[in-house]
């Protein structure tokens, strides 16, 4: 009977398993169809919605896995032989709340990982999918939103690189990388969403083993979690200012967060305090108790108080994860000098830590 057969149940339990959360509320009961229907025939549905769910796009994922469910609630109903296997998916399924999704098509399977995340470091972007010992690993010389090409040698002698490993703890492994001159895949960040920390996109690549090639296609990956590592800018009195090091970190029983960045070069410091409660928008930076707050500091005798203005572009409060952009003039009376001038600052830091 094709309608559950052992292929199917196996890979919709490894999925739905290991893709949502473990601590589900059960099933309640079945909903009520308004015709019943063979048991054979509502296999053949379930078959469908699960072959549907496993080919959804980022657009109609969430749509395909409740067809899926409704497919199965159906058949539970037309089983009634298979309900403990049925109620298992359902349950599973936990109403379809997505939580991360990363498939390929190869050698005519669909690879589905079991975890999948994404990491800015660098000026490099790094997405990764594993199954077990499996892993496909994608880098990428770019940290926005955009396609970029694979394989290809850029202006700066970086190539942009996917990679499948069979088995991670072999050196086989198939890499979208040739002659760096012809294209062999592309790469295409959708979203990347810093208040939620996901990123979302589609994929294809040839890969290349030992002159031998494999096409990886339909490739898509949704809402994988994303980390981003410190990072601050700014020109002070029109230079870059050159970080040493950079800490953020909740003060005040956790009502505040404070970033600090120092600079060793020429023994400075900048200071901002935000409320721990900040949502993303725009603030004023002024001499006023209220919080946000910025200042700068010359030396130990002098500190100058920021006067301009703060964007938060992204704050994740569970994640300890801030981001933003800010200028300012930090005014000092009888100081020598009595300003400085910082601009195009920005920064994203995880106080957390």
């Amino acid at each position: 009977m094709r309608a559950f057969n052992s292929f199917t149940f196996y890979f919709a339990c490894i999925f739905v398993a290991l893709f949502y959360s473990c601590y589900n509320e059960p099933y309640e009961g079945p909903v009520i169809p308004d015709t019943q229907i063979s048991c054979s025939i509502a296999g053949n549905l379930a078959d469908t919605g699960l072959t549907d769910f496993l080919n959804s796009e980022s657009n109609n994922f969430k749509e395909n896995c409740l067809a899926y469910k409704a497919a199965l609630e159906q058949q539970l109903l037309s089983c009634p032989e298979l309900s403990d296997q049925i109620v298992e998916l359902i349950d599973n399924l936990n109403n379809c709340e997505l939580d991360s999704f990363f498939k390929a098509d190869f050698d005519d399977d669909t690879y589905l990982a079991l975890s999948a995340e994404a990491h800015i470091s660098d000026g490099q972007l790094i997405i990764t999918g594993r199954r077990d010992t499996e892993e496909f690993k994608f880098i990428l010389h770019e940290t926005t939103e955009g396609t970029y090409q694979l394989g290809v040698t850029d202006t700066q002698g970086n190539i942009n690189m996917a990679t499948y490993s069979p088995d991670i703890t072999t050196n086989e492994s198939w890499v979208s990388n040739n002659n760096g001159i012809e294209t062999l895949g592309e790469v295409t960040i959708s979203d990347i969403n810093y208040s939620e920390l996901k990123i979302s996109g589609t994929f294809s690549f040839t890969g290349f083993n030992n002159n031998e090639t494999k096409p990886f296609t339909n490739g898509i990956f949704i809402d994988i979690p994303l980390t981003k590592d410190d990072e601050f800018f700014a020109l002070y009195d029109g230079e870059e200012y050159i970080e040493s090091s950079i800490l953020g970190l909740p003060i005040e029983n956790d009502m505040t967060i404070a970033i600090i960045i120092f600079s060793e070069l020429d023994s400075t410091n900048m200071d901002f305090s935000i409320d721990a409660n900040t949502p993303p928008g725009f603030y004023s930076l002024r001499r006023i108790p209220e919080l946000p707050r910025a200042g700068f500091t010359a030396n130990d005798d002098f500190y100058y108080y920021a006067n301009g203005t703060l964007t938060i572009t992204a704050h994740n409060i569970d994640a300890k994860f801030i981001m933003g952009t800010f200028e300012f003039i930090a005014e000092l009376e009888n100081a020598t000098p009595e300003s400085y001038t910082i601009t195009e600052g920005r920064f994203c830091i995880n106080y957390g830590l």
